[in-house]
């Protein structure tokens, strides 16, 4: 759905492809909402400056109520890089930059693209859909260092994972960026309320707290505008209370480097409610204040050096969804 002479150029390109079918070419999102209930089509390719509609807002519909993979199309890419990463939390596989001159640079692109979408070469989550996990994350000084040790080897395949890190407000933006561009995961910072989807990873804002919760059934994660805890606005404890209160045992806490105590209750009540929780060990920490704190409490199972953690994460996921969920064992040194 870019403008229209896009709109036409793009369908006569793609038709040069006898193994793309296309379904429809269309004006706005609400038609095209009522097209794809009719043809179920496979991809849909928009731009984001749509009519009537937003196009991120439209893919957070889609998102929410018809998941289908999308190409996104914008004007603003160069100048708003973020768009990005925002499209692809919301079921984008590409996000391309309007071409300054005819559509066939994108053209040419798509059919690589809808190959990579097949059964066998797409990259598609392992986990039943009647299994839900959550995976939250705290850290503060020293944790930047670990988040991206952590997410530069996480496979692209995991359930949703939340991040509490301290830091001030507007420098969580651009190191939200940062981890989206070594990471298979899709990496954002939560502006607004988002619907929680695999493979994606949320940070909460410099300034605001980010909450788990449940609506209509379906998980999001909701920014919340309150006192700071413990000094800090996001919390880490006020992340891991919501995960213990809204996922109980389906959960995996995970607190790493940073001075004081903050996540230490909040990881003691995930581990109560059933949750598997790790720490970051002594060695491998810059502060070993949090991780410490929450060991004292006796919130953790295992306690894990930093080079370690990814892959006991991808170990209890599997384990988790695999039918194999046992607290009482442990790869790493157990607490």
């Amino acid at each position: 759905m870019p403008e229209m002479k896009d709109r036409m150029d793009l369908y006569n390109q793609l038709r040069r492809f006898p193994h793309l079918e296309i379904s429809a070419v269309v004006t706005d999102p609400y038609h095209a909402r009522d097209l794809i209930v009719v043809y179920r089509p496979d991809l849909l390719i928009l731009g984001l400056e749509l009519p009537r509609m937003p196009g991120l807002e439209f893919l957070n519909v889609l998102d929410r109520f018809w998941p289908i993979p999308s190409i996104a199309i914008t004007k603003r890419l160069k100048e708003t890089p973020q768009l990005e990463a925002l499209a692809k939390a919301k079921g984008a596989i590409a996000v391309f930059q309007r071409p300054p001159e005819g559509m066939r640079p994108i053209a040419d692109q798509i059919p690589d693209l809808v190959s990579r979408m097949s059964p066998r070469n797409r990259k598609r989550t392992n986990y039943s859909y009647d299994k839900e996990m959550v995976i939250a994350i705290g850290a503060s000084t020293g944790g930047t260092v670990a988040l991206r040790s952590i997410l530069s080897e996480t496979p692209d395949q995991m359930p949703p994972i939340l991040i509490v890190q301290h830091m001030p407000k507007k420098f969580t933006t651009l190191f939200a960026a940062s981890l989206n561009n070594i990471s298979s995961l899709n990496v954002v910072e939560l502006t607004s309320r988002l619907a929680l989807r695999n493979n994606t990873v949320i940070l909460a804002p410099g300034n605001r707290h980010m909450v788990l919760e449940r609506r209509g059934g379906a998980l999001t994660v909701s920014l919340l505008d309150s006192a700071p805890v413990r000094n800090h606005k996001p919390s880490v404890d006020v992340l891991f209370q919501s995960v213990a209160s809204v996922m109980k045992e389906k959960a995996i806490g995970v607190i790493l480097t940073g001075m004081g105590s903050d996540g230490a209750d909040g990881l003691l009540a995930m581990r109560m409610a059933g949750a598997y929780t790790i720490a970051q060990d002594e060695t491998s920490c810059a502060v070993y204040g949090m991780p410490r704190e929450a060991v004292a409490r006796g919130a953790v199972h295992a306690t894990v050096p930093l080079s370690y953690i990814t892959n006991h994460i991808t170990d209890a996921v599997k384990a988790f969804f695999g039918g194999r969920w046992n607290l009482k064992t442990s790869s790493a040194s157990t607490t």
